[in-house]
């Protein structure tokens, strides 16, 4: 199970950012000022589940993504822009680095190693 959810994680996580879940949270906690909740998901095989990132790396990006798809979200449950596709969720669609709702959310700078 911890292997299935780590993997999890993972594929519905972001470009250079810690995403776990909460019981992962609680167990690395060292102060409620290093994470920031994302938000409840849904993750194939686990069910609906409360994520969080570590405050490293670009977890502010991952957030922009979030904040956008929820204003996308809410503007379709108002009926705005009907005849246009839905915005993605996570559920459906992950969110990565190859995934154009993702890219689109921000403006991509590459990493240098």
């Amino acid at each position: 199970d911890t292997v299935n959810t780590a993997s999890r994680m993972e594929s519905n996580g972001f470009p250079m950012a810690i995403h776990v879940s909460e019981p992962t949270k609680v167990l690395l906690a060292d102060s409620e000022e290093g994470w920031v909740e994302y938000g409840r998901r849904q993750i194939k095989g686990k069910g609906e589940m409360t994520t969080y990132l570590a405050k490293v790396g670009a977890w502010q990006d991952a957030i922009k993504v979030r904040d956008a798809q929820n204003v996308s979200r809410t503007k379709s449950d108002l009926g705005i822009g009907i005849g246009s596709p839905a915005a993605p969720t996570p559920a459906t669609t992950p969110v990565s680095s190859t995934n154009p709702a993702f890219l689109s959310a921000f403006e991509h700078t590459p990493v240098e190693r």
